[in-house]
Formats: C-alpha cells, structure tokens, sequence
C-alpha cells in the first residue's frame, strides 16, 4: 500500500515537473540564460535586408520591414504571416508599438508617419509633409509619440539640422511640440520608463536629453567617434543609457552626470543593432561582423558571442517577457535566439 501511494506521489510530482518545463525556462538568471542562449528558429519570409522590427508589448506579434518596403504583421507564437501591410511600397526606416499594444507606428522613406490600428492592422491615420523621412520612433508611457527628422537640407542634400515632434494620438495624429535638435541626423530616439526624459541620438555622433514636456535640452552626452545608430534606457533605471555607433563601441551612461560609465568593445566594426533585455541586467548587440555579443548590463563583462550567424546584424529585440532575442539580419532573414 505504501509501494503504490509513493508511485502515485512520485507520478504526480513527474507531471507537474513536466507540464511545467518549459517555464522553467522563464526562471533562469539572466546570466544562465545568456549561457544558454541559442538560435531557435530562421524565418526567411523577406527578400532584402531587414530595415526595421518591433514586437507588441504583449509579445504577440513581430512586425518587421525590409529594405523593399515589405512590411509583415507576424504570430510570434506560430510566426505565420498574418498580414503585409505596405505603403507606396516604402520602406519603413522606424517601426514602434504603443505601450498599450493599440498601434504600431511606421516612418517611411517617402516622408510618411503611419499609424496602425494594431489589432485588425488597418491604416488609422497619417502625418505627411516633412522636409525629410524620420529615422527615429519612440512611445512614452503616457502614449505620446516622438519622431526625429532632418528639419534643414543642405544644399548638397545632407542634413543640416534635426528637429524632434512630439504627438498625440487619439482618433488621429496631432503634433503638440516641435524643437531642434542636432546638426546632421537623427537615427534613433528613446523614452526613459518614467518618461522623464527623451534620449536622441544622431549622425553628429552626439546623444543629446530632452525634457519631452518642455523641449528643453537636458544633457550633452559626447564621446561617440562616428554615427550613433541605437538607443536604450535600462527598463529599470530612467538614469542609465545605452548607445552604439559606428565605431563599434556601446556605452553605457549616467545621464545625471553626463558621463559615460562602460565603454564596451567586442564588435569587429560598426554597430547597429543593439537592445536592453526587460529586466535591465543584459545588453545585445550586434553589427557588420555575423555574431551578436550578450553583455552584462552592470559589469560590461562579455557573456557569450553568438557566432557564425552568416551576415550582418541590422536591428535588435528582446521579446518583452525577455525569452527571446530577435535579430533582424542584412539578407532579409529574422533569427530568434533563446534558450
């Protein structure tokens, strides 16, 4: 009799570890999970490089453009297609989904701010006659949106000077602040998880914060060699930012301070991709050469090298419950990274 109840004991015990193995998965330490982190699956659903990539706060879905303006809608569960959304067959340069999962944002090379109703993905509405495509998007948590664009053409055609605009975005667009920023481009843009600050980053290889409600500058953050291609808050600290350039650093700063903390180096070239993991203890990056490096976020100490990933690295994710790494690669493909 007792033989037989430690058999069902041990057998309940057996399922419950067993229907519960892959959130194990979910409880490992951000270090072991970095260890352990591999490519999981390849999704080959575009044709050129992959130019912009975002996925819904709620982890459902990845949209992704390529460099010939196919833009796809996917099930990150199931990775079916679930639409091709396009828009004069544009290139998206910046794609972004609000905090409360209600839209997704695209700026397109043909000077367009699109705004999608992310549930059925129809188009809600748009902003158009700008001087120059935006190349930055971010949402703050109070669901105002943040576009960078040249403000001022050279006569050459290069920029000389950005400028940032602020919306709000309820049936439709409408801009309530505009300001100049920087001398040349602007490339990428990023929220602080209080939204106290607005961090900028561009082609005059300055990071430049803003207060988002005033338009006034806060800090100069300088020390970039070449071009800043990405930007990130910690999710968990409004007052650490990470960077990455051309010149194949990524830098870690103390905005209050206006200094850099970490200077990481381990990219053979430019960087391009690069993302803050939720919890705010990793940092991904990747560029021309084909690995991905996975940094711990407080000592800078390389983790792992993902390598021989066959090409370069456009843009980075993690998935918001922080499972996923997700690269968007120069010949079209979407590698998905976990453990």
């Amino acid at each position: 009799m007792k033989l037989n109840r430690r058999k069902w004991v041990l057998g309940i015990l057996l399922g419950l570890v067993m229907a519960n193995g892959f959130s194990c998965h979910r409880k490992l330490s951000p270090e072991k999970w970095a260890r352990e982190v591999l490519e999981k699956k390849t999704l080959s659903d575009h044709s050129s490089g992959i130019e912009s990539q975002a996925l819904s706060p709620d982890g459902k879905l990845l949209a992704a453009s390529d460099m010939k303006g196919k833009l796809l809608v996917q099930d990150f569960q199931s990775y079916a297609v679930k639409k091709e959304l396009s828009f004069h067959d544009s290139e998206f340069l910046a794609l972004a989904f609000s905090p409360d999962g209600k839209y997704l944002a695209g700026a397109t090379r043909d000077k367009v701010l699109a705004i999608y109703d992310a549930k059925t993905l129809e188009i809600k509405t748009t902003a158009f006659d700008f001087p120059d495509p935006a190349m930055g998007l971010a949402w703050s948590k109070d669901q105002t949106l943040a576009s960078g664009h040249c403000g001022q053409v050279g006569p050459s055609g290069w920029c000389t000077g950005g400028e940032i605009r602020i919306w709000k975005m309820d049936s439709n667009l409408e801009q309530i602040r505009k300001f100049n920023a920087h001398q040349e481009f602007i490339n990428a843009l990023a929220f602080s998880p209080d939204g106290k600050y607005l961090a900028s980053a561009g082609s005059d290889r300055m990071v430049m914060v803003w207060n988002p409600q005033t338009g006034d500058q806060v800090k100069v953050l300088s020390g970039h060699e070449q071009r800043i291609n990405a930007l990130a808050f910690s999710p968990k600290d409004s007052n650490l930012l990470v960077s990455a350039s051309l010149d194949g650093s990524v830098r870690i700063w103390n905005v209050a301070e206006g200094k850099a903390l970490n200077m990481l180096f381990g990219q053979q070239g430019p960087v391009y991709g690069m993302a803050v993991s939720p919890d705010g203890n990793l940092i991904a990056s990747g560029g021309r050469d084909p690995k991905i490096i996975i940094w711990n976020f407080q000592t800078g100490e390389k983790i792992k090298e993902l390598t021989g990933l066959g090409g370069q690295i456009n843009v980075l994710n993690f998935s918001p419950g922080g499972k996923e790494l997700v690269a968007g690669m120069d010949d079209g493909k979407i590698k998905i990274f976990g453990p």
